[in-house]
């Protein structure tokens, strides 16, 4: 079977790319951005991750469903048909049997093109609240995975299918390595910090203000982010180690980027997190049990990261810090009532018995819908 696949969101995709290679004999062709950021430059995980796994990439861009103004509509719109252009010759080139997407807005020409040429699509959704594109995405799909009970009002109820969120595989590997960088450090335990694959200003900006005040008391892992055209966060973040002691910098690790290795390790070791509250890195914490500052993106479609945040929370092992209420103060608060009784957090999370099968439920899928096609 040939898989041709892109979505905004590349955790899950990856999952699902890893999860099925391992399973049988499948080619992906996998369709993305070179930059994340084509304004500052900033490379993009996707191409990087596809690369490792020695999979075709190839460089598709498209016009995104957001505007501001008149103008701004009509170039969006003119962006899209050429990605649908684009889409449907590169359809006509590698001819897979199915296309598999996961949200976004260069997921949208590519569905509307498989449509044209008759290749059956599914798409997963991941947030608890259906994105814009996804909804798009949706009407032309064969079947629609979802994770969450509330996003199927926002499909045909003919189409959907709950298999959950899709954990990667490396994620779940037994006894994971100690990261080559890190060093314990006795009566310190791990807090780890992310702002998503790109990085956080906000967050990045609220850490090195408090790093005297967290590294007494943590061995801090922090994911800043890759450098841009404008910034380099690491750069930045490295600079305020002149406030910290030689024994406190000893305790502060920066990385622009955490591997699945080593953060399979992350997810076994650490004791809290400060986070986004993207709904593949909530999943993941759920999964794990660890408990979690949760800042949400602003911006999302529909607050969807606030919605996934709040829901997290009900289990009692999830705190939230809206970006506008963000400040070196709030969050150490934050940090300090997460930290009262944290294993009783922490078992809360577990009792929730996360549905970790999802990445099979929809190979499973994708395999039904490519036989009753072919069939």
């Amino acid at each position: 079977m040939k898989i041709l696949t892109t979505g905004g969101h590349l955790t899950p995709s990856l999952a699902f790319i890893d999860f099925v290679t391992s399973q049988a004999t499948t080619e992906f062709v996998f369709l993305g951005r070179n930059f994340s950021q084509i304004e500052n430059r900033q490379r993009s995980q996707e191409s990087a991750a596809v690369a490792e796994r020695k999979i075709k990439f190839i460089q598709f861009q498209s016009g995104k469903l957001a505007f501001h103004s008149p103008l701004q509509l009509l170039t969006q719109i003119w962006l899209v048909a050429l990605g649908l252009v684009r889409a449907i010759q590169i359809l006509a080139a590698e001819h897979p049997d199915v296309v598999v997407l996961f949200g976004g807005y260069l997921a949208v020409p590519v569905a509307i093109a498989s449509w044209i040429r008759g290749i059956p699509v599914i798409t997963h959704e991941q947030t608890a609240v259906a994105g814009l594109s996804n909804q798009i995405i949706g009407m032309f799909s064969k079947k629609i995975a979802i994770s969450y009970r509330s996003s199927q009002a926002s499909f045909p109820q003919k189409k959907t299918v709950v298999t959950g969120n899709l954990l990667r595989p490396k994620l779940a590997e037994k006894n994971p390595v100690t990261p080559a960088w890190f060093t314990p450090a006795a009566n310190h335990p791990v807090l780890y910090v992310t702002g998503g694959n790109q990085g956080s200003q906000v967050i990045n900006t609220a850490m090195a203000q408090i790093l005297p005040q967290l590294t007494r008391d943590w061995s801090v892992i922090h994911q800043c982010g890759s450098p841009t055209k404008k910034t380099n966060y690491r750069l930045e973040l490295s600079s305020s180690l002149t406030q910290l002691s030689h024994a406190a910098q000893s305790r502060y690790f920066i990385r622009e980027w955490i591997t699945e290795t080593e953060l399979a390790w992350l997810y076994n070791h650490a004791s809290v997190v400060i986070s986004r509250a993207g709904a593949n890195t909530v999943f993941e914490l759920q999964n794990f049990g660890v408990p979690a500052i949760l800042i949400p993106l602003p911006f999302s479609h529909k607050q969807e990261q606030l919605k996934n945040a709040e829901l997290a929370a009900k289990s009692g092992g999830y705190i939230v810090v809206t970006q506008n209420h963000l400040t070196p103060d709030t969050l150490l608060a934050a940090l300090k009532l997460l930290t009262t009784n944290l294993a009783a957090r922490r078992k809360k999370i577990l009792q929730q018995n996360i549905d970790a099968q999802g990445t099979s439920k929809l190979w499973k899928l994708v395999k039904a819908v490519q036989t009753k096609t072919c069939g």
